[in-house]
């Protein structure tokens, strides 16, 4: 924890002392519909909210962000009477090459790497609901492939973001059935100093 404050004081100091040369730092957070490969996962509401740090290149309609970013992701599935929720929570660092097609608009490509803080499976039946700590049975590290596109307000320094998250990286260490993907819509706000 120690170590992710001192991480996200470093992005804040770093993007004053050179934003006049290209960079800015924010904050951005917005929900998360998430789901998984696996044929019977229906999606999980959950959260993502981290910082940026954007560099626009000179006289260019390009630029490149990192984030860091905590991401609820997991999923949920029904049967029988039974209401199952995987929910496995990440710090996600993308890494992203923007394109402004338009001076307020841009399309964004890249990957990322996560880290999994948490993971738990929540079985409901009849009212009653047992809780489960999954952790030792998933990967620690995840990675995947991000398509977006953000719109920035012309006279504040406010946006919007549409991303999918492709998860390349197994999320079980069986490998079978629950060894899915993750797969992420990430809807949400961001504000730049």
């Amino acid at each position: 924890m120690k170590k992710s404050v001192l991480l996200v004081l470093a992005i804040f100091s770093t993007s004053i002392a050179i934003n006049a040369q290209g960079f800015s730092g924010g904050v951005k957070g917005g929900i998360n519909l998430a789901t998984s490969s696996y044929s019977n996962a229906n999606m999980r509401v959950g959260i993502n909210a981290g910082v940026l740090g954007q560099f626009k290149f000179p006289v260019s309609d390009f630029a490149f962000q990192f984030e860091i970013l905590y991401s609820a992701q997991g999923d949920k599935g029904t049967g029988e009477g039974i209401i199952g929720t995987f929910a496995s929570d990440y710090i996600n660092i993308p890494f992203l090459l923007q394109y402004y097609a338009a001076p307020d608009f841009y399309l964004e490509f890249g990957p990322h790497i996560g880290f999994l803080t948490s993971a738990k499976l929540r079985v409901s039946e009849g009212g009653v609901s047992e809780s489960a700590d999954m952790k030792n049975y998933c990967n620690t590290l995840d990675y995947g492939l991000n398509f977006g596109a953000a719109y920035e307000l012309p006279a504040i320094p406010l946006g919007f973001f549409a991303r999918y998250t492709l998860g390349l990286a197994k999320i079980t260490k069986d490998g079978g059935n629950s060894g899915n993907n993750h797969r992420v819509i990430q809807l949400g706000a961001f504000y730049k100093f």
